[in-house]
């Protein structure tokens, strides 16, 4: 991983593990989708594996295309979760 995706992955593992929010920032292009993705996961298994349960996780995005960069980007990973992907194209 790059080092800002390291920074990230950090921040989300902290926030993970002490219940708390993170708020990230990091340009364009430094694999942000990435390695929130995968830090969460490696979390959701970890903790599954210790305590035999685990939270759901939930990703949001804004637009369509950052849902097809989302799944794309968790198609690269090592993880296979199940998915469910939830759209409108209604405003307001």
């Amino acid at each position: 991983p790059l080092e800002p995706q390291k920074a990230v992955m950090k921040s989300v593992l902290e926030a993970l593990s002490l219940g708390k929010h993170a708020v990230l920032e990091s340009p364009t292009g430094t694999g942000k989708t990435a390695a929130v993705l995968c830090a969460a996961l490696a979390w959701q298994r970890h903790r599954m594996a210790k305590a035999g349960a685990a939270p759901q996780i939930m990703y949001a995005t804004r637009t369509h295309a950052q849902v097809r960069q989302a799944m794309k980007e968790l198609r690269r990973t090592p993880y296979r979760p199940v998915v469910a992907v939830l759209g409108s194209r209604e405003a307001g």
